[in-house]
């Protein structure tokens, strides 16, 4: 619901209407008295008074109460003040025939506060004056639930919020509903509810302050909110969210109505913080590894709202090592037609000159929330030689040729407190694919293949500014009438797996994953952590001997911000080995 000026008192008023209603005197000060006997309740000293009598009201709230009349003296004056602080304390509770008497300290003791509280009243009747047909049909079923029950001012606040809400959503934002009570009988309080429901709204203008990188009439159509249509404050607060979920915000606010009294219009007015969702983001990892040292590159560009237009597209390039290379080219479009569903395409390819040569075409439909969470369901064709590319004495390619289809599901959810530096928060993913992988012009049989992944990470505060990040990862692939091809293998090792091991050392059909960390969060975009990662494989092999299992590496990271971006340096080893032999990761991520 939007936010709109309307006279709509606190229910503090009723009650007090209420109390001047009743035909009984409720507090008096005065002289000293007998002390009545206090009963359940508590008496004690206190500031310049003894309480007794409140049995239902705990003395701590009696004593702020007092503390509230705001007088240091025990006089006629201090008294009365003293007096109606208590009893009021006690109307707004619903005990409307309480009697308070405030009495002057006599020689003996100090002045007393004595409370009879009588019982909670009841809710005889609501009348609802000035509503029309319509409207009095919207409101009525709600206040109904109050009759019959204990008055209470809390009860009434939510009808009236929820009246208000019914009157937004009907398209009168400027709805305005007074409480006051018309008579104290004896057996309980008649409610008088008066309405000023204004005039029907019609949406003039949608205005977005504080966006410059995004369309206006991109965001206009993504709000759903049409300029000329009935105001319906349930649709604004819907529009609010669907701000949220394009993912380009780090907040919206509510929506703030100006109404042109001229022709009864509304401004709707959103007041938005772009966030920096796209980025580049460079890696170089460098280690020593058996058969020499290596060096590893991958380089990443995300583009998430292209000339303002909500559009996607990334490009992923990665030297996996010695004669391994892999890329990726993608692009989203927002939305089919109308419909709140994206379309994504994409072509990748995989290359090991001395295993096989992958490509690969997918589409995929998406539904996404922000960052919070995507669901999507795509299909994809790929295209593999496997061998060494190396042809015969004429030159010909004489590698077996498969191609493969198949459809993949992902959903994805970030509950995490924010994209750099989190604090805290669950992040989850699940992928599965389904294909069938086919020889062209040869005997092989035809194979069926599945592969998932699933991970989750949880991160969570230890003391100050001490963070303790923990993760877990499967990996799994599996084949029926055959192997799982070199191509559909999953590598295991270095910066994005296993630090302290050279990149994507090891080739497995299963890897189970570990990741434990022990962060000191230095500055929102800073922090210093000591890390942890375990593995567990499954039919692995590894290009280096002697390796023990299960695999678990160690080491030390710093993540810090600086002007051409967030710089991440981190030093990883592997158990059993040197720390001479310790491998070197350089993460450099520039958001725009």
């Amino acid at each position: 619901m939007g936010r709109f000026p309307r006279f709509s008192p606190s229910l503090a008023s009723l009650v007090l209407a209420a109390v001047l209603a009743a035909p009984l005197a409720r507090c008096h000060a005065g002289a000293p008295a007998a002390m009545p006997s206090s009963g359940r309740g508590h008496s004690g000293e206190g500031p310049g008074f003894l309480v007794s009598g409140n049995d239902a009201v705990d003395e701590d709230d009696v004593r702020g109460a007092i503390r509230r009349a705001g007088c240091a003296g025990a006089d006629s004056a201090c008294l009365k003040a003293v007096c109606d602080s208590v009893a009021y304390l006690y109307w707004s509770l619903g005990y409307i025939d309480v009697n308070v008497v405030c009495e002057e300290p006599g020689p003996d003791g100090p002045a007393r506060v004595v409370i009879s509280e009588g019982g909670v009243s009841s809710v005889e009747a609501v009348e609802i004056v000035g509503a029309a047909a319509d409207g009095r049909a919207l409101i009525e079923p709600i206040f109904e639930e109050t009759v019959g029950e204990p008055f209470s001012p809390g009860r009434f606040e939510t009808a009236v919020a929820s009246a208000l809400r019914a009157y937004d959503g009907a398209g009168y934002p400027a709805a305005s509903i007074t409480p006051e009570v018309a008579a104290v009988g004896e057996t309980g309080l008649k409610v008088v509810l008066s309405v000023e429901e204004g005039p029907r709204a019609t949406i003039g203008a949608v205005v977005f302050d504080g966006v410059t990188k995004t369309k206006h009439d991109v965001l206009e159509r993504e709000t759903g909110l049409a300029v000329g249509e009935p105001y319906d404050g349930s649709r604004v607060e819907e529009a609010r969210q669907n701000l949220m979920s394009l993912g380009v915000f780090e907040a919206v606010s509510d929506a703030r109505l100006t109404m042109n009294p001229r022709d009864s219009s509304l401004t709707v007015t959103f007041e938005a913080v772009e966030a920096r969702t796209s980025f580049a983001e460079g890696v170089l990892a460098y280690g020593p590894t058996p058969g020499g040292n290596e060096v590893y590159g991958q380089v990443e560009v995300s583009l998430t709202n292209i000339a303002g237009t909500l559009r996607k597209a990334g490009v992923y390039w990665m030297r996996r090592g010695s004669g391994r290379t892999a890329w990726e080219v993608s692009y989203r479009e927002p939305r089919i037609f109308t419909l709140p569903v994206g379309l994504e395409g994409a072509i990748d390819s995989d290359i090991d000159e001395l295993a096989y040569e992958r490509r690969r075409f997918s589409l995929r439909l998406v539904q996404q929330d922000g960052r919070r969470q995507e669901l999507s369901v795509g299909w994809f064709l790929a295209t593999t030689r496997e061998g060494p590319l190396l042809g015969d004495e004429t030159g010909e390619d004489v590698r077996n040729s498969y191609r493969e289809n198949g459809l993949d599901v992902g959903l994805m959810y970030d509950g995490t407190d924010r994209v750099i530096n989190p604090t805290r928060g669950f992040r989850g993913d699940l992928r599965l694919e389904f294909s069938s992988f086919k020889c062209d012009g040869c005997d092989t049989p035809d194979r069926t293949l599945w592969a998932g992944f699933a991970g989750g990470s949880y991160l969570f505060g230890i003391t100050g500014n001490t963070v303790a990040y923990a993760g877990a990862r499967f990996y799994g692939v599996s084949a029926q009438n055959g192997d799982v091809p070199p191509s559909r293998r999953i590598r295991i090792g270095g910066v994005n797996s296993l630090r302290g091991y050279p990149e994507e050392w090891f080739v497995t059909e299963g890897a189970y994953l570990g990741t434990a960390e022990l962060r000191y969060i230095a500055g929102a975009r800073s922090r210093i952590y000591l890390f942890v990662d375990a593995a567990l494989l499954e039919g692995s092999w590894a290009e280096s001997e002697g390796v023990d299992f299960p695999l678990l590496g160690y080491g030390l990271g710093l993540t810090t911000g600086s002007r051409i971006g967030i710089f991440r340096v981190e030093v990883a080893a592997a158990r059993g080995e040197p720390l001479g032999d310790a491998k070197l990761h350089l993460v450099l991520t520039q958001r725009f």
